[in-house]
């Protein structure tokens, strides 16, 4: 497939308005500039140009859904996450994930580890992490030492989450839990994997698409980037399947869920009929605006911009096991185990 020719005799059909990925538009540098009388929608990211307009997603925002949702089907009180490398983007994930399991749980353990990480810096070391379900499997195999539910931030490499979620449940004898990204992944998911795939975040892309053809057809089409988050419905959660509804979490202590300063469900021994998917679909429910001001979490009224986003990380996202791989400080156990994992695979030779 050549993504170069392709979008450039699309854009010379002459369309209003060519709405793409940031992948995409990143494999076709020049075409967005080469056809200035034809918009450019860029979901995900953007291109600096005057015929184009781009819109992301506050991802932190729908990693903290998830990340409550784990933390309440969470049996051991221990979660994990796998993103595909260390990056800006991804630490939003990360931030966010870990946000939501401490609103629910605040001494949850929080365990991460990354697909990279291993194989960073070594001789002859090219990788790309998020097209390697066979890494993250590998990955997600050490997570599964410690944690029973495991959200993934790594693109095409988390359907190996999803294996090693089956594989280990056989062989630890427990139900163990997947939680996929970016779309609804239980319909991508086999039929084996689906009985262990809680829950996925979900990025409204549709939305994203309707929002850009909505502002050409308004006029208002203008070059630069927006943001859509919680209160725009543009973050999501599935309950596809049978991980959400399937009776009530697994531990033993209530909790409280609180959107507005009001208390929407107490889960647990004191509330043994309430499902996870009532509880989070009675947070998401009613004025989003209100939920985003006063509820369910501080951290979900700061206005997330790259200017604090590496304060938020900081006071909330990095678990102490994380900054002690960086400061030389010591973490958990499990943290410090799985920071040490460095047992890469085989890697076949990149073409």
């Amino acid at each position: 497939m050549d993504v170069d020719r392709d979008l450039r005799e699309l854009a010379a059909s002459g369309p209003d308005l060519i709405i793409t990925s940031a992948a995409t538009a990143s494999l076709a540098p020049g075409v967005v500039t080469d056809f200035p009388n034809v918009m450019f929608g860029i979901i995900e990211g953007s291109v600096e140009a005057p015929n184009s307009a781009g819109v992301t997603f506050a991802s932190e925002q729908g990693a903290f859904l998830v990340g409550a949702a784990a933390a309440l089907k969470s049996g051991t009180g221990v979660v994990g996450y796998l993103g595909g490398m260390r990056s800006h983007p991804l630490e939003r994930f990360r931030a966010g994930f870990e946000a939501g399991a401490r609103h629910i749980d605040p001494d949850i353990e929080i365990v991460a580890t990354y697909i990279e990480e291993p194989f960073a810096g070594t001789a002859g070391y090219f990788l790309s992490p998020f097209t390697r379900p066979d890494l993250g499997r590998l990955r997600a195999e050490t997570l599964y030492q410690h944690a029973d539910v495991v959200f993934h931030a790594a693109g095409q490499s988390g359907f190996g989450v999803f294996d090693a979620a089956v594989e280990q449940s056989k062989h630890q004898g427990q139900h163990l839990w997947a939680i996929g990204v970016d779309n609804d992944q239980w319909l991508q998911a086999t039929s084996s994997q689906r009985d262990h795939l809680l829950t996925s975040m979900i990025k409204r892309a549709d939305l994203a698409a309707y929002l850009l053809t909505r502002q050409l057809v308004d006029g208002q089409f203008e070059p630069g980037v927006q943001e859509l988050d919680l209160a725009d419905d543009a973050m999501d959660f599935s309950t596809r399947g049978n991980g959400l509804t399937n009776a009530s979490t697994s531990r033993a202590s209530p909790y409280v869920v609180m959107v507005g300063g009001t208390s929407l469900s107490t889960v647990g021994a004191a509330n043994a009929d309430a499902t996870l998917a009532d509880v989070t679909q009675q947070a998401m429910a009613g004025d989003r605006q209100r939920c985003l001001d006063a509820g369910m979490d501080a951290y979900l009224a700061k206005p997330v911009r790259a200017a604090q986003l590496y304060e938020i990380i900081e006071s909330v996202g990095v678990p102490d096991g994380a900054r002690a791989e960086t400061e030389g400080g010591s973490g958990s156990a499990a943290e410090a185990e799985i920071a040490s994992d460095r047992r890469p695979p085989t890697l076949t030779p990149s073409s």
